[in-house]
């Protein structure tokens, strides 16, 4: 069951180092998707890891344009409730 109680940065960061084999210590708001090797379809599978644990869905536009781990997180801050 998704947990809307959970922290965004430690949502995005887990998800992020879960399909890149990082730790998620070690990442941080300022790494680039592109820096991290996310393609498209990468994007797609970090957006519903992020979903899955958070019930909260990442629109396709944020997803196009997020540059960084902070924008995923950023997203999720001003959305607490999820995107309609």
């Amino acid at each position: 069951m998704p947990d809307h109680t959970v922290d965004p940065a430690t949502t995005v960061f887990i998800a992020a180092a879960s399909l890149r084999s990082h730790r998620s210590g070690d990442l941080t708001r300022e790494h680039q998707l592109d820096g991290l090797g996310f393609d498209s379809l990468d994007r797609i599978a970090l957006a519903v890891a992020i979903e899955r644990a958070t019930g909260r869905t990442v629109p396709d536009l944020v997803l196009a344009t997020a540059g960084t781990l902070g924008d995923l997180i950023d997203h999720l801050t001003a959305n607490p409730e999820g995107t309609p």
